[in-house]
């Protein structure tokens, strides 16, 4: 699975994201779906199901946090080889806005 193909199975983007005094945070309270297993290495429950994306996996501060992408999202994680690519998938996408609203600027 080329989604796989970086991750080193550490679990922390599947921890619960809340708010508390206006600031983001990571919770210590895992997904409902993440299994740790005997070796320390984490694994989702149901990755391989096609309906994960947007499926609910818990709520903190009233916050309900859904299954997505590790590219898609914005977090950095300690050691994580993805952040790499989190922070030029997130330059594209605001240079990609820039050029839109530029381009509706000019009609």
């Amino acid at each position: 699975m080329p989604e796989l193909d970086k991750c080193n199975r550490c679990g922390k983007c599947c921890f619960l994201k809340g708010i508390k005094e206006g600031q983001c945070y990571i919770s210590d309270i895992p997904c409902r779906f993440l299994k740790v297993l005997k070796n320390g290495k984490t694994k989702c429950s149901i990755w391989k199901k096609p309906y994960r994306l947007g499926i609910w996996c818990g709520t903190i501060d009233g916050l309900k946090n859904i299954c997505i992408k590790r590219i898609d999202s914005e977090w950095e994680y300690e050691n994580c080889l993805y952040n790499e690519d989190v922070t030029k998938k997130l330059e594209k996408d605001y240079q990609e806005s820039n050029l839109k609203d530029k381009v509706l600027l000019k009609k």
